[in-house]
């Protein structure tokens, strides 16, 4: 899968996640890391306290401080990510969480 990959992948994964382990992280940074081209600046990012859903606010797993960097991160890593394509035009002169919410609006 690796292989067919046209964009860098941000991965922010909990390392108390037991459905993910953590070799196969490590498997995932190193297939990236070696092919294709368009998926070498690929990003990983491991929280050490983190379980499973840690981003959702609307669960028992959520970490507020991990969750918060793993956001800001991601409002980060759209716009740098997204030349050439329907991201970019999202982004085009908006507020990064202003284009982000955007895409959960109905209609």
């Amino acid at each position: 899968m690796a292989s067919q990959l046209k964009v860098p992948v941000l991965g922010l994964y909990g390392r108390q996640d037991q459905s993910i382990p953590q070799d196969t992280i490590e498997q995932m940074k190193q297939a990236l890391a070696n092919d294709p081209p368009s998926a070498k600046n690929s990003q990983f990012v491991v929280y050490d306290d983190a379980p499973h859903a840690f981003l959702a606010d609307y669960r028992p797993s959520y970490r507020k401080a991990d969750a918060e960097d793993g956001w800001k991160r991601t409002l980060a890593w759209f716009p740098s990510t997204a030349s050439n394509n329907a991201l970019s035009r999202l982004f085009a002169g908006r507020d990064e969480a202003a284009a982000l919410h955007s895409l959960h609006e109905p209609g």
